[in-house]
């Protein structure tokens, strides 16, 4: 009797072991709503607040954007992927307006997901999740109106572009090994300093 008892509980034993050695993750769970603005010509998004019990760090987030009801970009993701699965939308975090998305009605979605190892079941990424106390699925910002540029956000774009293409020409030429004396003298290093000086 104790050897027949003693067979049933090995491969228990066995079993208990295996998933003792493997890490493991479930979907993730939100906090914090991830929320959806606009700026200039462009709606940025955040990534929420997921978490995971397990402690288990969240890497991954996919969003989808919504307008009037119909999808513009990205995608749901399944449940549970392999890592090497790459979905629509998966890290973007902006999305730059067009006249016809003038005076439509925004929303974002966002899916996070967590790397799971299962042993012999291989690894996995459980994508989710529910809101950790009211249960809401999926974490979806608060409607935005979205509007056309006024002057002062075209200008503030407009700024923006030409101090970038200036700070990449001095980056290349002091890449190339010219003084900060010989770039000072450049039109386009004057020219950054104007945009500098007004944005104070």
């Amino acid at each position: 009797m104790l050897r027949k008892s003693l067979a049933l509980a090995l491969p228990a034993l066995a079993l208990v072991a295996t998933l003792a050695g493997s890490v493991q993750a479930s979907q993730p769970k939100w906090g914090a709503r991830t929320t959806l603005t606009q700026v200039g010509d462009r709606l940025v998004f955040t990534g929420g607040d997921f978490f995971t019990e397990e402690g288990a760090p969240v890497t991954r987030r996919v969003y989808r954007l919504v307008r009037d009801g119909f999808t513009v970009m990205g995608e749901v993701p399944p449940s549970r992927t392999r890592p090497a699965d790459r979905f629509a939308g998966e890290g973007v975090t902006s999305y730059r307006l067009r006249p016809q998305d003038y005076d439509k009605t925004f929303q974002v979605e966002v899916y996070a997901g967590v790397v799971s190892n299962y042993g012999s079941e291989g690894v996995w990424v459980e994508w989710g999740g529910r809101n950790a106390q009211s249960g809401e699925r999926p974490n979806r910002s608060e409607p935005l109106v979205a509007h056309a540029p006024g002057l002062s956000d075209t200008a503030a774009l407009v700024r923006e572009e030409m101090l970038a293409a200036a700070n990449a020409q001095i980056r290349l030429w002091r890449a190339q090994g010219l003084s900060g004396r010989e770039i000072a003298r450049t039109r386009i290093a004057r020219a950054r300093a104007l945009l500098l000086a007004g944005s104070r």
